[in-house]
């Protein structure tokens, strides 16, 4: 780990942070596009570097098409103004989805009507320099007859991606799935790898990488043909399922379960969380553990999050890095305050570790609706939602919980953007420094829909050029990205105040195997750099390690896996 300091400038291992770089984000958020007629429901993923990658269904055309744009970690949009086109195929290109290529690109993948007959689906690689890299409009994942819908993505960790939806192929809904890697080329058998064909309905799959070049794949069921139970499956990379045929039950119950979404385990498994109907009439929200050979790990048809009275329902979740999960939701125990956002978190046992039924993060009269979540490195989590709290039209509003269920930030939540008109549909993820970046779908400009983003700071406070933006309270240390890593990682320092910075790895055993000692930083956000090597210069082994960062009496601790 090289460190040196250059007043005003942070520079490790040659990378160089001004002392204001967030600065250049805008009040109530960055256009990314504001081209003629309408940029709806956009999807983002990470850049790895602080920034994000978002795709959106376009209709400048007058047709919807696939467009995206990259943003970086201060707010500069990277590539073409108002976005760089995917697909401009005949006919409307929609449900567009999207996941990072581990070396800031991403592969999009979305539902396609070009045949003018059905709908199927398609997927295409932009790099980080915003060049397409497959054939123009994409390659086609499927093209089966009658309509492929609702795809999701998740990387396959070797710059391709793994593919799910639901299919209407055999004349019900059944779930299938495709691997594309990082040159455009197919992997699996045409048109997709059958993962659930029983009969009746089978829909809106979620998908999760099992970190091993496969993916978990889960969806809604309604084979009993009474109601819809929650089931999974886990196909390899080659495209072989690996649990029983048709998936294997992560709830039965009676009643109703659906709207089901997976964060990771730390252990080769994951955690699924759904809404649930078996206390009717109300809806619930319930989580499950499930391993990598498809056992579950705690009760049978899962552990509740909350039993609240009237409806929980859309939850969504992310990892705690502790090997739990933190799980958000939309709420109506309160009926007079309208719809709120509550969350909790639990533990890899299974059990939950806040206030039972969840802890409020916004309680506010009006309507909060549709939460999403990502993790902020401290083993809590930030989650946005949109929010009529102003009683004339939906604006984006964020909140953060620590890891003992304290919500940190202002109460009921900071207002990323209360421009006029709607801002709905935010989507989230971590800008991999303790904060987020959040993208919606903004119609401030009353003519059409356009595509904004805007970052938060693990303070809680929107870098913008009004003025400096204070951290957090103490030092707050990001995961490494990436990570498993071969040659050289990064991950982010922030600090509240100037301090002395004391860097340790060590083994697995505890032993030290590299240090950097008492080197003075400045408060503020500065990015580090390990080239897995020890205190001698030599290649560590290719094994997990622990880097743990020590100023101001305070220490964060992360793990880290070489892989050469």
């Amino acid at each position: 780990m090289k460190l040196r300091f250059v007043a005003p400038l942070l520079t490790l291992s040659g990378i160089v942070y001004p002392a204001h770089a967030l600065a250049l984000w805008q009040t109530n958020g960055v256009p990314l596009s504001t081209a003629t007629n309408h940029q709806e429901w956009p999807a983002i993923t990470t850049d790895g570097a602080g920034g994000a990658i978002v795709a959106w269904s376009d209709k400048r055309s007058g047709i919807f098409d696939v467009y995206v744009q990259r943003v970086n970690a201060m707010g500069v949009v990277q590539w073409t103004p108002n976005g760089v086109a995917l697909c401009t195929a005949n006919n409307a290109q929609i449900n567009v989805t999207i996941v990072s290529d581990d070396a800031a690109g991403a592969i999009v993948t979305w539902q396609d009507y070009r045949s003018g007959t059905n709908h199927n689906i398609y997927a295409q690689h932009v790099n980080a320099a915003g060049l397409v890299q497959w054939v123009p409009n994409g390659i086609a994942l499927c093209t089966a007859p009658n309509d492929q819908r609702y795809p999701v993505p998740a990387t396959d960790g070797a710059g391709g991606a793994i593919v799910a939806w639901d299919d209407l192929r055999n004349g019900d809904l059944d779930i299938y799935a495709q691997r594309i890697n990082a040159a455009g080329v197919v992997q699996w058998m045409g048109d997709g790898v059958e993962l659930c064909t029983q009969p009746f309905i089978q829909y809106l799959p979620a998908i999760l990488s099992d970190s091993a070049g496969g993916a978990f794949v889960t969806w809604p069921d309604f084979r009993n043909g009474t109601d819809y139970d929650i089931y999974g499956q886990r196909v390899d990379a080659l495209g072989s399922v690996l649990w029983a045929d048709d998936g294997v039950p992560i709830c039965a119950a009676a009643q109703n379960s659906a709207g089901q979404t997976m964060a990771p385990d730390d252990a080769g498994g994951a955690i699924v969380t759904w809404e649930d109907l078996r206390n009717g009439p109300d809806w619930d929200v319930f989580a499950q553990r499930i391993d990598a050979a498809g056992n579950v790990m705690w009760t049978a048809d899962g552990e509740p999050i909350s039993l609240a009275l009237d409806d929980q329902f859309a939850p969504t979740i992310a990892s705690d890095g502790a090997g739990g999960a933190i799980v958000t939701w939309e709420d109506l125990r309160a009926p007079f305050t309208g719809r709120d956002i509550y969350a909790q978190r639990i533990n890899s046992l299974g059990a939950v570790q806040w206030t039972t039924d969840g802890v409020p993060l916004c309680v506010i009269r009006g309507v909060q609706t549709t939460p999403t979540i990502a993790p902020d490195g401290s083993n809590g989590a930030i989650v946005t939602w949109w929010d009529i709290r102003s009683n004339i039209d939906y604006d984006i509003y964020v909140q953060r919980v620590n890891a003992s269920g304290t919500a940190l930030w202002t109460t009921h939540g900071v207002a990323l953007c209360v421009e006029d008109e709607n801002q709905i549909s935010p989507k989230i993820v971590s800008d991999g420094g303790a904060g987020a970046i959040v993208t919606w779908h903004d119609e401030r400009s009353i003519t059409s829909y356009d595509v904004y983003a805007q970052r938060i700071g693990p303070n809680g406070l929107v870098p913008t050029p009004v003025g400096d933006t204070p951290s957090f309270a103490g030092v707050s240390l990001s995961a490494n990205f990436p990570n498993p890593f071969s040659d050289q990682t990064s991950m982010d320092l922030d600090l509240s105040a100037d301090a002395t910075v004391e860097v340790d790895v060590h083994d697995v055993a505890g032993r030290l195997v590299r240090r950097v000692r008492s080197l003075h930083a400045s408060a503020g956000l500065h990015r580090m750099s390990f080239d897995g090597r020890d205190g001698a210069g030599r290649p560590l082994a290719s094994v997990a390690y622990f880097y743990s960062v020590h100023t101001g009496g305070e220490t964060r601790t992360r793990k880290l896996i070489i892989s050469r």
